[in-house]
């Protein structure tokens, strides 16, 4: 059972939200422990580095993709033995918070990714000239507004406005109703078999033809049902990527096990960042 969680905050967050999800995997007793950023997070377990301690983190929207910070961050904690034990959704309902009224707000701010969903409410509802300030998060957002300063909105979660008192001027101003993101739960433990697994693997191919294509033709190969497919930049040099895939199964399964072993000889590098992460 995990005894020390970190999650990011402040208090009202998406991720506090979120954290509940996960609350069997989670001590009684548990110390919860708000981060201002998700590097914070990061440099945090690594310097832990135990069995007793998770973080549960943001890793995909389903308007915007994949949040590239935790994707890359997931290659460095993968090396120190931390993998991706379970995964839940969570359905985003953003709102427009502020003191003032729409027609006197000049600045919004909030994390990039939630000014990023929504970005047609904005366009739509708002002067063109409003400037967008983005910050660590959504609930940092809203706690730094001030009942003195009637030009300043924040977008977020109506629990988060609701816990700093703050009015909320509309909800629910997503592109799209359906807003979802992922969350993972990352600790050092070993999830158990389920119907309800999935394996994740990053990894780099030689920059020739068909090496990416080799590597799907595995998973048909063994009948892995793959769910997820990204890339990022390698940081290494430019044109060089790294792949991130999720699939159906469970690294104790013969097929994903021969699978994965085929996979390591076929690519350069090679971390396993999930075991059979249970989607709750």
């Amino acid at each position: 059972m995990i005894q020390k969680l970190l999650y990011l905050g402040p208090s009202g967050s998406y991720s506090e939200l979120a954290k509940e999800k996960f609350a069997k995997y989670v001590s009684s007793d548990c110390e919860y422990i708000k981060k201002n950023s998700l590097f914070a997070i990061m440099e945090t377990l690594l310097c832990i580095n135990d069995f007793n301690t998770g973080a549960v983190v943001p890793i995909e929207n389903s308007i915007e993709g994949g949040v590239n910070e935790t994707q890359d961050d997931l290659l460095i904690l993968a090396r120190q033995g931390y993998r991706i034990f379970a995964e839940a959704n969570l359905d985003i309902k953003h709102s427009l918070i502020s003191y003032g009224q729409k027609s006197q707000i000049k600045i919004i701010t909030s994390h990039p990714q939630a000014l990023a969903q929504c970005r047609k409410y904005i366009c739509e509802n708002l002067n063109n000239d409003v400037e967008l300030k983005p910050v660590l998060s959504t609930s940092l957002a809203i706690k730094s507004l001030n009942s003195d300063d009637l030009t300043k909105a924040a977008i977020g979660s109506e629990y988060c406005a609701e816990l700093y008192k703050v009015p909320i001027i509309e909800k629910e101003i997503s592109e799209d109703i359906n807003n979802k993101t992922r969350f993972i739960l990352i600790s050092k433990g070993s999830p158990e078999m389920s119907y309800r697994n999935k394996v994740s693997i990053i990894f780099s191919t030689e920059n020739k033809s068909g090496a990416l294509n080799q590597v799907l033709n595995i998973l048909s190969k063994y009948e892995l049902n793959m769910s997820h497919i990204n890339s990022r930049p390698s940081k290494k040099e430019l044109g060089e990527y790294l792949f991130y895939i999720d699939f159906a199964g469970h690294i104790s399964e013969s097929n994903v096990a021969c699978a994965l072993d085929e996979i390591r000889k076929n690519v350069d590098l090679f971390e396993i960042l999930s075991e059979g992460a249970i989607c709750i």
